[in-house]
């Protein structure tokens, strides 16, 4: 599943269990309104990394986070920031 954040300020996930296994045609449904915010950062075990990037030619080529830190901000008038870290058992 895949998580963005649309132009009209919707929280959208993306199934990727479309029936073909492709990800491309999987469907997407709102899971949340009004967002006004979302970060993610990364953990190398050292410091938070503003985006991870573990492709052949990157610092983090075939490396995974040991940790992703995920903040979301809901709504204007009296904002709610959420946060959560969830650790990567297999880097």
């Amino acid at each position: 599943m895949g998580v963005t954040v649309n132009a009209a300020q919707q929280l959208m996930c993306h199934d990727d269990e479309s029936g073909d296994s492709d990800y491309a045609t999987g469907e997407d449904e709102i899971c949340g309104r009004d967002i006004t915010g979302f970060s993610a950062a990364y953990y190398d075990g050292g410091t938070w990394q503003p985006r991870w990037d573990a492709t052949q030619q990157a610092a983090q080529a075939g490396q995974l986070p040991k940790a992703i830190r995920i903040r979301l901000t809901i709504g204007r008038q009296k904002p709610e920031t959420f946060e959560t870290v969830v650790h990567v058992p297999a880097s």
